[in-house]
């Protein structure tokens, strides 16, 4: 945690007040981790904790970090809004916290082929589920592209976004 936040600093991607808030989101989720025998009311008042700062890192409201723009504002079809990435160092403590401290790892190929199977069964139904219902209600359309930007845009919501939020919504709300 201490060699993140040194790393973060030196970048310039937080400032003294942001490495007082990712150390207490650090503590925070270590405390839950280590309370799983509280009483039922402190449990859900750390859970509450848990939650209420991860939002508030979710949706940037917590001071001193510097999120980089990596892409735009750029248009990618004549008619498009105008699209910006930004690199979320808040919103990678998330994953961070949440990953590192609370959660069981995958620890054998064995079990990596039996999360791979599990994924192997819903995963097509659910992207072709979301994908025609996008269609019908007018949210996309078929404009195929493939612009430069493709692989950054891929990188950052894979490691940065997709992973914080798949922390927090299905590893900490869900169990």
């Amino acid at each position: 945690v201490v060699a993140v936040l040194a790393t973060a600093w030196v970048a310039g991607a937080i400032d003294a007040t942001a490495a007082c808030v990712a150390f207490l989101w650090f503590m925070t989720v270590h405390v839950w981790t280590l309370d799983r025998d509280a009483p039922r009311g402190r449990r859900a008042l750390e859970a509450g904790m848990v939650l209420v700062t991860a939002a508030a890192l979710m949706v940037h409201w917590m001071p001193g970090f510097v999120n980089p723009r990596v892409i735009g504002p750029v248009r990618f079809t004549p008619d498009a809004v105008p699209f910006s990435l930004y690199v979320n160092f808040d919103k990678t403590l998330i994953a961070l916290a949440l990953l590192g401290l609370a959660h069981a790892r995958v620890a054998s190929a064995r079990e990596w082929r039996g999360v791979a199977a599990e994924v192997a069964k819903i995963a097509p139904l659910t992207i072709a589920v979301v994908l025609a219902g996008s269609f019908v209600l007018g949210y996309v359309r078929w404009s195929p592209k493939l612009p430069a930007e493709a692989p950054l845009w891929l990188a950052v919501n894979l490691l940065f976004t997709c992973t914080a939020e798949e922390a927090l919504f299905c590893g900490f709300v869900q169990g």
